[in-house]
């Protein structure tokens, strides 16, 4: 994992019960946008991250539209490169697409200079993919019925790439043969297939590419980089802590939900004598 620069992940199905520290990712600086009422009516699944290697300056770009989106700047002051993750469901309507679009469109106003990678799930499995000399061109696929709805938001995704001049880049399909996360970028680079850093889903497969201006990144490791190192903890000093609560006392008449957020917070207890 941490041979990258950047890690983008959707449908996460991470939700606030989900610290950071558990990801396991102690290296990076963890932006996510957790699925939520505002932003689905599902309760499950959904949910986006970008994590940024902490040798790499990063930050979150705020925003406040009702869609599955997180972006984050990266790289040097000189070239800057601006990265988003997205999660559009099967279900989303045109107006999720355009919300993206003036996202987009709002924070490349910020750094207009930038590079700009956005990647995730479209759910687009109906596009046909054009490449122009400066940018992708999306048109529905000739071999099957397309509903005007769906031509709607293809054409939405094809104004970004027109617009901000940008490439979708994989062309790796899944196991319907068909290419539902994109890659668009403003610099052409190959997408390839990778070894998974979770597991599998047939329908998504794992995707890493690499920028070739990327000397901007800085790979070398801070000599104060703090983690959490729980392969060389000492578990016998750790169990004799946890046992010197009385854990009936601090637990008694709670469901298990209370229980575990009382587990999760004593070191603020005073242990019993």
């Amino acid at each position: 994992m941490h041979n990258y620069h950047v890690i983008m992940l959707s449908e996460t199905n991470l939700s606030e019960d989900v610290t950071d520290s558990e990801l396991g990712m102690h290296n990076y600086n963890i932006f996510r946008r957790d699925r939520s009422m505002e932003t689905s009516q599902k309760k499950s699944m959904g949910g986006v991250l970008i994590a940024v290697h902490k040798s790499t300056p990063s930050k979150v770009f705020p925003t406040e539209a009702p869609v599955e989106q997180i972006y984050v700047s990266a790289g040097s002051v000189n070239k800057p490169y601006i990265l988003g993750c997205i999660y559009l469901s099967t279900i989303s309507p045109l107006a999720d697409y355009l919300l993206v679009s003036e996202t987009v469109d709002l924070i490349t106003r910020t750094l207009p200079h930038a590079e700009l990678f956005i990647t995730g799930d479209f759910n687009l499995p109906k596009a046909s993919w054009v490449q122009e000399d400066l940018y992708s061109v999306a048109i529905p696929r000739g071999d099957t019925y397309v509903p005007p709805q769906t031509q709607d938001c293809i054409t939405a995704v094809s104004d970004i790439c027109t617009f901000h001049n940008l490439y979708q880049l994989n062309g790796i399909c899944n196991v319907n043969n068909a290419v539902l996360d994109l890659v668009l970028g403003s610099v052409k680079c190959n997408v390839l297939s990778c070894p998974p850093l979770v597991r599998v889903d047939a329908h998504h497969p794992p995707l890493c590419f690499n920028i070739q201006s990327s000397k901007h990144f800085n790979t070398s490791r801070q000599a104060e980089e703090f983690y959490y190192d729980y392969r060389s903890a000492d578990y016998t000093v750790i169990n004799d802590y946890l046992g010197s609560f009385c854990w009936d006392d601090i637990v008694s008449d709670l469901d298990i939900v209370d229980m575990l957020n009382k587990f999760y917070v004593t070191k603020y207890i005073i242990p019993t004598e």
